[in-house]
């Protein structure tokens, strides 16, 4: 009788959700939805949610933590998502809260007492029930990551972290096994459930002008982003940059009908 293999574990590419996204996307598939790289995120967010369906749920999740500035788009369609599965149910839609990512910081001082704040300001608004998920587009070297999970260190509530991708950079993509490692390191390291999409990092992670879908932006050591249309926005091109902002908006309430009809179909 033969052995069987050792299957060795898989995990979709980002350019094969989006190639697929778009070979196999129909007319009516997101109709009104205007920005291509808010809908990429739609193959990457189904099979998040398929993994996360037990806590979906269960309605495990209080209170959602949005890694800003790139994290903001995915974590306003989850909570959007929550809202309309949670319509008409008994469960609660959980808020979320923003805090600067501070990508590449390395000031030690700066970093420790950011975590302070930043435990502070969630245990400021945890209701004392449930569980909380840390939101971000990508995970690269883990260094904000690490950021976050310092100030979760200094809170005793349970906490999962959800990403689009974990990646080598944009030129450096990961093996599988790269890929796996890095994950399964992370969660060793820090103890928590890390649900991940694929192997890169979606386009809104890249997005050009300071992130126009956000209309945010980080500030040097600040806790929280500034808004961009009263500060980074050319003064001969803000109505145009609030527009993007303001359709990137009713994109996220697409996308997230389009997730809850999809997540129904599986139930």
């Amino acid at each position: 009788m033969e052995s069987p293999k050792d299957e060795k574990p898989q995990i979709e590419s980002l350019e094969a959700f989006q190639k697929a996204a778009i070979e196999n996307r129909k007319p009516e598939d997101g109709e009104g939805l205007l920005f291509e790289d808010i809908y990429e995120l739609k193959k990457p967010f189904e099979a998040l949610l398929d993994q996360m369906r037990s806590k979906i749920d269960s309605g495990a999740y209080t209170l959602l933590v949005g890694d800003d500035v790139s994290g903001r788009i995915p974590t306003l369609i989850f909570r959007e998502f929550l809202r309309q599965m949670y319509e008409g149910t008994s469960q609660k839609v959980p808020e979320a809260l923003f805090f600067s990512g501070h990508h590449g910081e390395t000031d030690a001082s700066f970093l420790n007492q950011n975590a302070e704040e930043v435990a502070h300001g969630i245990e400021k608004r945890y209701s004392g029930k449930g569980d909380i998920l840390f939101i971000t587009e990508a995970i690269q070297t883990g260094r904000t990551l690490t950021q976050f999970e310092n100030a979760f260190a200094k809170l005793p509530i349970k906490h999962d972290v959800m990403t689009i991708g974990i990646t080598g950079g944009r030129e450096k993509p990961l093996t599988v096994e790269e890929y796996f490692k890095m994950r399964n390191d992370l969660q060793k390291k820090f103890g928590t459930t890390i649900y991940s999409a694929c192997n890169g990092a979606p386009n809104i992670a890249y997005s050009p002008d300071s992130h126009p879908y956000e209309g945010v932006f980080n500030q040097s050591k600040s806790l929280h982003s500034t808004v961009s249309k009263n500060h980074r926005a050319n003064p001969d091109h803000k109505e145009l940059f609030q527009a993007v902002v303001e359709e990137s908006r009713k994109d996220v309430k697409l996308m997230a009908t389009m997730l809850a009809e999809h997540y129904r179909k599986g139930a």
